[in-house]
C-alpha cells in the first residue's frame, strides 16, 4: 500500500511561509531607516526670539565626521545617514563640551541647527530647511533672455526676425 497526499491546508507550511514574509518586512524596514540619508545645516548665528547670540568661536562635530570651526554668522553641512545623531560642540574659553542628541523625523530631508540655542538646551533648537527658490527669470517678448540694466553689446550678432505665419 502507498500511502498518498490528502489534497488540503497545511498549517505548517502556512506559519512558516508568514514568517519568511514578516522577516522579509523587518529587514526591508531597517535597511530603509538606516540607510536614510539626512542634510544638518548647523548654524552659528543669533537668534533673536530667543534672545541667545552667536558663539565668537567653536567647533562643531556631528556623530564622528571632521569638527567644523565656526564664528560668527557661519554655517557648515554635514551629511548623515539614520535618525538618531550625536552634536559636539566645544565652546572657546570653556573647558566642557557640550553633547547634545539629535533625533530627526523620517520626512526631515535638510535641518538647521541652531548652535546657541543648543548649548543652552532651548527648544527646538532645529528646525527644517526650507531652500528659497529663486526667482523666476524674466524674459523678452521675443524669447530673448537679458538682463534689464545691461549695456547693448556691440560686438553680438543681430537677432533673428520673428517669423509671422
Amino acid at each position: 500500500m502507498s500511502q498518498t497526499k490528502k489534497p488540503g491546508f497545511n498549517v505548517r507550511k502556512a506559519l512558516v511561509r508568514a514568517g519568511l514574509v514578516v522577516i522579509y518586512v523587518a529587514l526591508v524596514y531597517l535597511a530603509f531607516v538606516t540607510g536614510k540619508g539626512h542634510t544638518v545645516l548647523v548654524d552659528n548665528r543669533d537668534h533673536e526670539a530667543s534672545g541667545v547670540t552667536a558663539f565668537e568661536t567653536v567647533t562643531v562635530g556631528v556623530d564622528r565626521q571632521e569638527t567644523q570651526e565656526l564664528y560668527p554668522g557661519d554655517r557648515v553641512m554635514f551629511k548623515v545617514k539614520n535618525q538618531k545623531h550625536t552634536v559636539t560642540l566645544e565652546i572657546l574659553g570653556q573647558s566642557e563640551k557640550v553633547v547634545r542628541t539629535l533625533v530627526l523625523p523620517m520626512d526631515a530631508e535638510m535641518v538647521v541647527v541652531n548652535l546657541p540655542r543648543l548649548a543652552k538646551g532651548i527648544e527646538p533648537y532645529w528646525e527644517t530647511f526650507v531652500p528659497v527658490h529663486a526667482a523666476p527669470v524674466a524674459q523678452e517678448a521675443d524669447g530673448a533672455f537679458t538682463s534689464p540694466d545691461a549695456p547693448p553689446n556691440p560686438d553680438a550678432p543681430p537677432a533673428p526676425e520673428a517669423k509671422t505665419p
